[in-house]
């Protein structure tokens, strides 16, 4: 994380210099990232990146952090007033996301990183009653599919902004075949380990 004197820069200084790492990041793989390209774009010294940053891992995980703390918050928020509804949740996130994602491209790929692996709190929060899904274990496959369908719908919208509109409605199908089910009648056997449906019934 950042030293103390990151933290005393004026606002302005602190977002350049955040701009400049996540154009680098979005731009090749982490092992190839050059701090020498960001320092160049930022305009600040060698000596003053570290100062601020142990390296190159340490300002990967402060971006992290702090797209994280953006998304933390809204979720947090979203499933404290929405009761812990996981899919009224997702159904916000996508227009959250593309807000963010309109002020800096280069967000695409910090997103995808905080949502492979939602954080003890996401969990606690959730309501599983009325879901299938009731502890952590089995919940995980719901949230990961749910992760998944953002992730696409995302990326589509990354380098197809103007189909919006369209990328939107897929996800919100998405989401909701994940709601209601992909089979217009569900037999209750199916969620019984071992018990297999007949997928051609006479």
């Amino acid at each position: 994380m950042p030293t103390e004197r990151f933290n005393r820069l004026p606002e302005r200084k602190k977002n350049t210099i955040q701009r400049a790492a996540m154009k680098e990041f979005a731009r090749v793989p982490f092992e190839k990232v050059s701090i020498n390209q960001i320092i160049q774009t930022a305009s600040i010294s060698r000596g003053s990146f570290y100062t601020y940053f142990d390296g190159k891992q340490d300002l990967a995980n402060y971006l992290v952090w702090e797209v994280g703390q953006k998304l933390g918050t809204r979720c947090q928020k979203t499933l404290e007033e929405n009761g812990g509804d996981y899919f009224d949740l997702m159904d916000g996130m996508f227009d959250f996301n593309v807000e963010m994602l309109n002020e800096e491209w280069q967000l695409f790929d910090v997103i995808r990183c905080i949502f492979s692996s939602p954080a003890d709190w996401f969990f606690e929060r959730i309501n599983t009653n009325g879901l299938r899904p009731e502890d952590r274990l089995d919940i995980s496959p719901l949230i990961s599919l749910g992760g998944s369908a953002l992730f696409l719908s995302l990326k589509q919208y990354y380098e197809h902004p103007e189909a919006l509109e369209k990328i939107r409605k897929n996800y919100h199908r998405s989401i909701n075949i994940l709601r209601y089910g992909a089979l217009r009648e569900h037999a209750e056997t199916s969620a019984q380990p071992g018990i297999k449906q007949d997928k051609h019934p006479a």
